[in-house]
């Protein structure tokens, strides 16, 4: 799902095929799409500098709805893009929402610092 954000308007979602073809697998599969604007923040547990991102209660209420296998910590695999800089990483869940952790080389590409807004366009690998 691609949920389209405007700051007037509430969350829509909007379904969209995806086709994807091999020896086991053919035909038309539903994917999830998301795109939400997040601030980053800094873990505090850790005495090292772990950044997040945290995707919106509503849309992590969807992620949790989607089977999948069952990954560690409750991870869900993801591509994750902010600007020009795309990687393949998992989000956790966290108390309220999944959280996206940010890399240093994704942050520093991006001139991304604590307390900043990042536009996040995920698309869930595990669905």
């Amino acid at each position: 799902m691609t949920y389209l954000l405007d700051r007037n308007l509430p969350l829509r979602p909007v379904v969209e095929p995806v086709k994807r073809h091999g020896s086991h697998l053919t035909g038309t599969l539903a994917f999830m799409l998301i795109e939400f604007e997040g601030e980053v923040w800094r873990w505090e547990a850790r005495t090292d500098s772990w950044f997040f991102t945290s995707l919106p209660p509503e849309l992590s209420a969807d992620i949790r709805e989607i089977p999948r296998p069952q990954r560690g910590f409750g991870s869900v695999r993801v591509r994750a893009r902010i600007g020009t800089s795309t990687w393949t990483t998992s989000i956790f869940p966290g108390s309220d929402a999944y959280v996206l952790p940010l890399k240093k080389a994704v942050r520093d590409a991006e001139s991304l610092a604590l307390g900043d807004i990042a536009v996040v366009s995920l698309e869930v690998l595990d669905a």
